[in-house]
């Protein structure tokens, strides 16, 4: 790799923008297309099935930009994502040997990597080629993909959907390989007492839904602040709307992320002394709660807290987690294992990217994990205005989601990406810190 890389520090002033240049060799891949590209082009991935593939696709492109660019910077503090990278890449030697075991490896990893290069792109990419305005704009497009996916899981739950599966060889069609390019609209449960679609669409699982749109969420009132005409007037009421698949899905782990982004943007406006805002902020949660309350939508709300379904086994996970990670705490055991204790339910390291990280590769890798998220918030956390105040609350809610949801690829991605917007208003505002 040629390029010249700066720590922190403004580049050489004959390259000002090093990812100016058109890429690959020509002008019609400008700066940013994969990026651009990546969102923008959300719906066709869904349809295909590459709702989450396109990530590590996008960020391979993202690579070979950055690779032919002169002056790449790099972010104070990325060391510690890449030790965590290195750290969790030594733990294959500790897998069960077997393809599948391996393909899932190299998958996590590949995404692992794709959030580094897809944060360092955006903090590369100039604001003239891919503005903050159109990014958060681009980013409405994945956050309206995955609210009508809702709406469809409650009517089309019955139905899969990816046609790349047919691709691959009968003999792989199975497992991870079906879980990453067969998307289904709805998981029918029947925990409450009735069988209930759960959305999932354009994701294999619930969860995998509730923890994007968890992410989502506080990106879309980021982009709400760029909106203009009637296009910001309806906002809130598409929020209403939005609101019944989240209900409906009876999703905790999305409901406590909402709780605790509105939160964390309550509490910082009125520390800042924004009373007003923090009121607005308050009177729209208070609307939102009492149209819920008044509703059947309530009766969701009610029967959800009223079960107590997978509360026990996943204790149970954490504690199996806590308990076989002392057999190898260094390293881990590379990938979650299936349940000692009865194989039916969730295999050990799931359920938690927390969890899988401990489990999967250790307590360095966790802390390496941990700290690089914790040491990014504390550095991007200074001078929020009210559009990066969205932004900064959307990685808190990665500290948030993943004690209870796998982050990847989605989240994780989408976080990384928020990431290098703040980090690259920090950069042309000239703040080293």
């Amino acid at each position: 790799m040629t390029a010249a890389l700066t720590r922190g520090r403004s580049a050489p002033r004959s390259n000002p923008t090093p990812l100016a240049a058109p890429s690959l060799r020509s002008r019609l891949f400008v700066p940013g297309w994969p990026l651009v590209l990546a969102l923008g082009g959300f719906p066709l991935w869904a349809v295909l099935g590459l709702a989450q593939a396109i990530w590590v696709i996008a960020a391979a492109f993202m690579a070979v930009d950055l690779i032919r660019a002169k002056g790449v910077r790099i972010p104070r503090g990325f060391g510690l994502w890449v030790c965590f990278i290195v750290w969790s890449l030594m733990s294959v030697v500790m897998l069960v040997p077997s393809a599948g075991a391996l393909l899932a490896f190299a998958y996590r990893s590949s995404v692992y990597i794709a959030a580094g290069i897809i944060l360092l792109y955006v903090y590369n990419l100039p604001e003239s080629a891919v503005s903050t305005e159109r990014i958060l704009k681009l980013l409405f497009v994945p956050a309206g993909v995955v609210v009508l996916g809702g709406f469809a899981g409650l009517m089309l739950y019955n139905v899969e959907f990816g046609p790349l599966i047919a691709l691959v060889p009968a003999g792989l069609r199975e497992g991870f390989v079906t879980d990453l390019l067969q998307p289904r609209f709805a998981q029918v449960q029947t925990f409450l007492g009735f069988e209930l679609p759960r959305p999932a669409y354009p994701y294999r699982f619930t969860n995998q839904w509730g923890a994007v749109l968890a992410t989502l969420v506080p990106l879309s009132f980021a982009g709400w602040s760029r909106l203009r005409g009637l296009a910001r007037v309806v906002f809130p009421g598409l929020v209403l709307v939005a609101s019944i698949p989240i209900v409906v899905s009876v999703n905790r782990g999305l409901w406590l992320s909402v709780i605790a982004v509105f939160s964390y943007v309550i509490a910082r406006r009125a520390y800042a002394g924004q009373r007003v805002r923090a009121v607005q902020a308050l009177l729209g949660v208070a609307v939102l709660a009492l149209v819920i309350s008044l509703t059947p939508l309530s009766n969701f709300v009610v029967d959800r807290a009223n079960s107590d379904h997978s509360n026990r086994s996943r204790s149970t996970l954490y504690a199996l987690v806590i308990e076989e990670v002392q057999e190898s705490p260094v390293l881990g055991f590379g990938a979650p294992r299936p349940n000692p204790d009865n194989p039916f339910l969730p295999p050990v390291g799931t359920h938690g990217q927390f969890w899988m990280v401990l489990f999967s590769h250790g307590y360095p890798a966790a802390m390496l994990f941990v700290g690089f998220l914790v040491s990014m918030i504390v550095r991007t956390g200074r001078d929020l205005d009210r559009e990066r105040l969205w932004l900064h609350a959307a990685v808190v809610a990665l500290l948030v989601q993943m004690w209870f949801y796998n982050l990847l690829p989605g989240s994780l991605c989408l976080g990384f990406l928020t990431l290098g917007l703040l980090l690259r208003h920090r950069r042309l505002a000239g703040v080293n810190r």
